[in-house]
C-alpha cells in the first residue's frame, strides 16, 4: 500500500463524506471551531487528502495561513477504515512540509483533551508540538488544548 498525499478537491464526494462526518462528531461534542466546507474553500486554507494508491480516501489535513510566518492546522481526519495505519502521521509531514516551503516559521493547532481526541494528541506531541496558551481569537476553555511548532 502506498500513501499519496496531494491538494483536495473539495467538491469531490468522497472528500464531503468524510467532511461531513468529521463536522457531525464535532457539532455531536459541541466543537465549535470546526470549518464546514464552505470555509474549507476560503483564500489563505490548502486541504490536503490522502489516498491509497493515489484512489481510496485514506484521510484529510487542511491548513489555514494566519499570518505570513504561522499557520493553522485544521479538520485532521482519518476515515474511519484506515485508522492505525500511518495515514495521520503522512498528512502531517506533508502538511509541515507545505508550512515550511510557504515561509512558516511556526505552526499552532486547537484540539480537545477527551478520549476521542487522544490519538491525535499523541500524534502531535511525536510531531514535536508543545502545549501552549490560547491563539489568535480562541480562548482559553476545559474543551480545548492548544499545541505549537516551531519549523526550522
Amino acid at each position: 500500500m502506498s500513501i499519496i498525499i496531494s491538494h483536495a478537491n473539495l467538491d469531490a464526494n468522497d472528500i464531503q463524506k468524510l467532511l461531513a462526518l468529521h463536522i457531525g462528531q464535532a457539532k455531536q461534542q459541541n466543537m465549535t471551531h470546526t470549518l464546514n466546507i464552505s470555509a474549507l474553500k476560503r483564500p489563505g486554507i490548502h486541504v490536503f487528502c490522502a489516498r491509497d494508491n493515489g484512489a481510496t480516501l485514506m484521510g484529510i489535513v487542511a491548513i489555514k495561513s494566519l499570518n505570513s510566518i504561522a499557520g493553522e492546522i485544521k479538520s485532521m481526519r482519518t476515515h474511519p477504515n484506515h485508522l492505525r495505519k500511518g495515514v495521520a502521521a503522512k498528512l502531517m509531514d506533508a502538511v509541515i512540509e507545505f508550512a515550511r516551503d510557504q515561509g512558516f516559521k511556526q505552526l499552532y493547532l486547537e484540539t480537545h483533551p477527551t478520549p476521542d481526541y487522544a490519538a491525535a494528541v499523541r500524534l502531535y506531541e511525536t510531531q514535536g508540538f508543545k502545549y501552549c496558551a490560547a491563539f489568535g481569537e480562541y480562548e482559553e476553555t476545559d474543551q480545548s488544548l492548544f499545541m505549537t511548532r516551531a519549523l526550522t
